[in-house]
């Protein structure tokens, strides 16, 4: 019964992150066409999220691609961070 509350919560908090990944990119997108440069931190939002997928899904399988790619778009991250952080 505790398993099966776990994985409900689980369950949600994957959907919940779905539907914030979707969000946050239609809000980059209209701020991308209306100018704003706020859709750098919309792409910095989006990077660390797949980063902090991939970082997870190394420790819970130990493949190296997880961790490779994890490190090629946390780099992307950090870079679309920087970039965000000297444009305001």
């Amino acid at each position: 019964m505790i398993k099966e509350k776990n994985d409900i919560k689980t369950q949600a908090k994957t959907h919940a992150l779905d539907i914030v990944i979707a969000l946050t990119e239609l809000v980059t997108l209209i701020c991308f066409i209306k100018g704003n440069p706020a859709w750098k931190g919309g792409l910095f939002i989006l990077f660390s999220g797949i980063a902090t997928v991939l970082f997870y899904r190394y420790l819970a399988f130990s493949k190296k691609p997880y961790f490779y790619t994890g490190l090629v778009f946390g780099s992307i991250a950090i870079v679309l961070f920087i970039w965000f952080g000297m444009s305001i």
